[in-house]
């Protein structure tokens, strides 16, 4: 499931205890394939990892707590720090990869095989 961050769900990104994917895009230009793209991934990680996107009421916060100088822009969050940052589109085996890899630097168990 998608979580659309706005001000009343903002302060999940510092006291969430599961790693955060944020994305930053502006939610009603994101087009079908990089929605599909999100669905799956948070399909796959369900249990492991909460993915928010920033709606335009919450853009400016996120853009200022975390220096975002453009849109698209994933950023991988644990307790609120960056661990990683893609900047630009992505493909679901990249953001596959950077979960994982986010995963495995916290000791979190991972899915053996991922395949979206």
């Amino acid at each position: 499931m998608l979580i659309k961050l706005n001000f009343d769900n903002i302060d999940e990104l510092f006291i969430e205890q599961k790693p955060i994917l944020l994305v930053c895009l502006q939610h009603d230009r994101a087009n079908k394939k990089d929605l599909e793209i999100l669905e799956k991934i948070s399909e796959t990680f369900s249990e492991s990892i909460k993915i928010c996107i920033a709606s335009l009421d919450s853009m400016k916060a996120v853009i200022e707590a975390y220096d975002v100088k453009g849109t698209p822009t994933f950023l991988l969050l644990k307790d609120g720090k960056e661990h990683n940052r893609i900047l630009g589109e992505v493909d679901s085996n990249l953001l596959t990869k950077a979960i994982l890899s986010l995963l495995s630097s916290i000791g979190k168990k991972t899915i053996s095989k991922v395949s979206l």
